[in-house]
């Protein structure tokens, strides 16, 4: 066990790790939405995964935790679930994100933090037979109505997807260049 001293010193240490992460965050969300690079976007998106994968491993390593890491006390269920968050809660969902800082504003980009618990809990409740209560289901309404009030139309709205068609309409990908189209069509309507 560990005293009460040292637990409010790794609270306190943890409370200001994550504001800290939360503040460079948002720092280089608005940064990187202004960057100008030639770069492709995934290679931007690779280095930053990589460096953070890094560091973390890094940290796990001098911090004693990779000592304590047992093979055979994974299940096929977390093994699977670590594997899904590798690739649709990182690689898919990060440049997805990064994509959109670059065609949105970051207020709106910004409600993806709203839906992650509540996809959270979907998953949960379908694949783990977690129950939902009703405190979750006020919560899930809660998140669906911010995001409404954050997303609802103002003036300029029809500039702002007009930049957006016109950010994917320069774009190298064809696919990204059908999309220009329907969203051209979708807003002529």
């Amino acid at each position: 066990l560990i005293s009460r001293e040292t637990w409010y010193s790794s609270v306190a240490f943890g409370a200001i790790m994550l504001s800290l992460a939360s503040g460079s965050w948002s720092l280089g969300s608005l940064i990187s939405r202004h960057s100008k690079s030639d770069l492709p976007l995934l290679y931007f998106i690779s280095l930053q995964m990589l460096a953070g994968g890094g560091v973390l491993t890094l940290i796990g390593i001098l911090s004693g935790e990779f000592l304590l890491l047992s093979f055979q006390a994974m299940s096929v269920l977390s093994i699977v679930s670590f594997i899904y968050l590798i690739i649709f809660g990182s690689i898919v969902a990060y440049a997805a994100y990064v994509w959109l800082l670059k065609v949105s504003t970051p207020s709106k980009v910004g409600t993806y933090a709203f839906f992650n618990p509540l996809v959270a809990v979907i998953l949960g409740w379908l694949f783990a037979n977690e129950p939902i209560n009703t405190e979750m289901i006020l919560g899930a309404g809660a998140i669906l109505s911010s995001v409404l009030i954050i997303n609802r139309p103002k003036n300029g709205t029809k500039k702002i997807k007009l930049n957006i068609r016109d950010n994917i309409r320069n774009s190298s990908s064809p696919y990204l260049k059908l999309k220009a189209i329907a969203l051209t069509k979708f807003m002529n309507k």
